[in-house]
């Protein structure tokens, strides 16, 4: 005990540091966030009739799909802009110039979209109504999610962690009650107004902080160009992201006559993929600082391997504990419905412990310093790989081969971004010499 107690005080620095920083309130807020939601996830479906809970998901995922191109991915270049930039008219016009062309977009598609969808048939008339209901709600998203960008590019963690909750319990409490008492139409009414009193609150947070004391400065043509080239590769390279699990999904549903093989399938991998959750928590809190730093190739090395091995320990010690307590989970969660999933859920925790570490902590690192189209090539890649080697895996060995198939995409992915993050700092490294 005195030797954890002098190490928890040898350290005591560090943690006021990092503390300081708002990984904490990054970290904390995004746990707080994801239980919040879970709650409505649990809740909601239980107040709708079951007829009226399938519509609603089956128009919701439509509206996700949809929104894959929200804003014209817009609100990725605030992040990246506003965190490289040190002069606030700037980083006004930055954030006025993205909200001002994503809306434009937006509001095309939702004028598209709302005439497409009167003219499609249905088989039902209240998935139309359902669908020209929430044609609006990319826009009101794309708004709030452009201020909660904004707020962590300012690094303002703190009013970015509040805005996160205050949304979180707004669109559950208003969810809930509009579930319970309207219906599926109160469900979607509940997001309007959840996201209106998170758009609310954003403005106020921002207005709180130094931006709008310095005069909003007019971008030359060549930075609005720079700024949707960014957004459009990120763009391209999240949806290309976005597939692998699809793909892996229609695998085993197509390839496999058991039905109930794909429900064990997507409960051994529910859990799992929630360490992404935890890496890109981390990711959130330190994009903004290499974003920074993308000129400096020592830098970026340096606290890349800084955050990877921090990374490693994490995940390393979340594996440990999860791999033994699997089964009891399941149990816990599912009345011992789907204990039979517990083999393959344990070389998921495994497969996506290491993945996560591979892929998300370079590939996001290259995307804070503006490497994107190389993202965008791996993602393609990966796509592709995913598709191949789970097809061939799951034929030889089964649910276990999904697992195999994952993790070997996972570790070219890996690779791919590390060299080419090395190399680029390198390059770096040897520019700033020249320049000197």
């Amino acid at each position: 005990m005195r030797k954890i107690s002098g190490l928890w005080y040898a350290v005591k620095p560090l943690r006021q540091k990092i503390k300081g920083k708002g990984l904490f309130h990054i970290i904390g807020g995004s746990t707080l966030v994801k239980c919040i939601m879970l709650c409505s996830a649990i809740l909601v479906p239980r107040f709708l009739e079951k007829t009226d809970y399938s519509l609603f998901v089956y128009v919701d995922n439509i509206i996700s799909i949809i929104m894959l191109a929200n804003g014209l991915g817009l609100a990725n270049s605030i992040l990246r802009y506003v965190s490289m930039s040190e002069d606030d008219g700037q980083r006004r016009a930055y954030f006025r110039f993205c909200v001002k062309n994503g809306m434009l977009f937006n509001g095309l598609a939702a004028v598209c979209m709302a005439a497409a969808f009167l003219w499609i048939p249905f088989d039902a008339p209240e998935k139309r109504q359902y669908i020209l209901m929430m044609t609006l709600i990319p826009s009101f998203a794309f708004v709030f999610e452009s201020l909660q960008l904004m707020l962590r590019g300012l690094l303002r963690n703190q009013y970015f962690t509040i805005l996160n909750v205050s949304f979180s319990l707004l669109s559950v409490l208003f969810q809930i009650l509009g579930a319970r008492f309207v219906g599926v139409s109160g469900v979607i009414g509940a997001r309007y107004i959840a996201y209106t009193g998170g758009i609310m609150l954003g403005f106020l947070l921002l207005f709180r902080t130094r931006l709008f004391k310095t005069p909003v400065k007019i971008l030359r043509s060549s930075e609005k160009s720079e700024l949707l080239k960014y957004a459009l590769v990120v763009l391209s390279g999240n949806f290309a992201s976005l597939l692998m699990p699809r793909a892996a999904t229609f695998i085993v549903g197509h390839c496999s006559s058991d039905p109930a093989l794909l429900a064990n399938y997507n409960i051994a991998m529910t859990g799992p993929q929630n360490l992404e959750f935890v890496a890109t928590s981390i990711m959130v809190f330190a994009y903004p600082y290499f974003a920074r730093h993308s000129f400096d190739g020592r830098w970026i090395r340096k606290y890349y391997a800084v955050l990877s091995a921090g990374m490693a320990v994490l995940m390393a010690a979340l594996v440990l504990i999860l791999i033994p307590v699997t089964p009891a989970l399941l149990n816990l969660l599912y009345a011992g419905k789907y204990g039979d999933a517990a083999p393959v859920m344990r070389l998921f925790w495994i497969s996506y412990g290491i993945g996560t570490l591979l892929r998300t902590v370079p590939g996001n690192v290259l995307a804070a310093i503006g490497r994107v189209r190389f993202n965008l090539v791996i993602n393609v890649c990966s796509v592709l790989l995913t598709i191949g080697l789970d097809f061939c895996f799951f034929r030889l060995f089964g649910l276990p081969g999904m697992v195999l198939g994952m993790f070997c995409v996972y570790l070219f992915a890996g690779i791919a971004n590390l060299i080419y993050l090395l190399v680029t700092c390198m390059r770096l490294e040897r520019e700033k010499v020249k320049g000197a």
